[in-house]
């Protein structure tokens, strides 16, 4: 015996023939779970779950066994209603998660300028006590982390001598907080970039396999949703963020812009110059298709489009 699986109810079958059925109270859930690997709780026993086609021949007699559809043609419009709330259930869901990708998006975009802003003022005010090691150091966060370690010019190991002012032991409190603080925000950043990473895998598979997780979210951000984002042609995707240049051509005359924010793309920041745009043209084809397979289908297809973009990026570069 085996056991034929449908939205509306499961029947055991033995040689063709119905032995027992179970009629299912929500044919939407069980649709759910079907399209996910699982197997719907029947009570029918142990035996063999095998694809509806491959055990029965006619839905229509089996729904009206469990009273579901009276008529093919009842049958028709009722599973159509439920793949239909299916359907939108599951874009009102990602509308959702776009959201918060661009808030957290937005978020890390916030916390780059503050962080910025806040380590050169560290720069800045470590230079009255140690300007040799503040003027000759050019990463942030070397200077962030050994403010926070040393604290006094004297704890460094290399010290032998300074023309900076003494700090005292309130001057040097005060400057470890300071330090300590711009350390936090940067964990925070990390730790909301780990984030954004794993909601944008599930979000928008597709878009993130193009353009990469930062960009991604770049391009939401600016579209304003994922849904307006898969509305928009290429050519619109491609000057995303170039708004201010392309106003400029129209009134003034000036040479268009060839791509907005997907300059952030790496493929198109070190193009040669003379191929950037077609480039940019290229990606944002690209983009526009994945933005599409993630609002509409959820169906990820980003292993055959990047391997389309790598194949066309190639023939662009060589035939230079």
């Amino acid at each position: 015996m085996e056991i034929g699986i449908t939205p509306f109810g499961a029947f055991l079958v033995e040689n063709g023939k119905i032995v027992k059925y179970t009629a299912f109270d929500d044919p939407e859930s069980v649709m759910d779970a079907v399209e996910k690997g699982e197997i719907p709780e029947h009570g029918l026993g142990d035996y063999p779950v095998k694809r509806p086609e491959e055990v029965f021949s006619s839905f229509e007699h089996l729904a009206e066994i469990t009273g579901f559809a009276a008529t093919p043609q009842e049958l028709s419009e009722k599973l159509c209603e439920i793949q239909l709330k299916r359907v939108r259930k599951q874009i009102s869901g990602k509308s959702k998660a776009d959201r918060l990708l661009i808030q957290v998006s937005s978020a890390i975009s916030d916390l780059d300028r503050v962080i910025n802003s806040l380590s050169e003022r560290l720069r800045e005010w470590y230079t009255l006590h140690y300007p040799e090691f503040a003027a000759t150091t050019k990463d942030p966060e070397k200077i962030v982390n050994s403010v926070r370690k040393f604290g006094r010019r004297e704890n460094f190991p290399d010290f032998t001598g300074s023309m900076g002012e003494e700090f005292t032991e309130a001057d040097e409190k005060a400057v470890r907080d300071f330090a300590e603080k711009i350390h936090e925000l940067e964990t925070l950043r990390s730790e909301l970039e780990k984030y954004l990473d794993s909601l944008a895998s599930k979000v928008i598979p597709n878009l993130k396999a193009v353009a990469g997780t930062s960009l991604a979210s770049k391009l939401l951000a600016a579209a304003g949703s994922l849904e307006k984002l898969s509305k928009m042609p290429s050519s619109v995707i491609q000057l995303l963020g170039a708004e201010k240049s392309l106003f400029r051509h129209l009134k003034k005359g000036t040479k268009p812009p060839k791509h907005g924010i997907i300059y952030l793309h790496p493929d198109v920041s070190g193009a040669p110059k003379d191929l950037r745009g077609r480039v940019a043209r290229l990606l944002s084809s690209k983009i526009a298709i994945a933005a599409r397979a993630d609002r509409y289908t959820g169906e990820n297809i980003s292993e055959k489009l990047m391997e389309e973009y790598r194949k066309k990026l190639g023939e662009i570069l060589e035939n230079k």
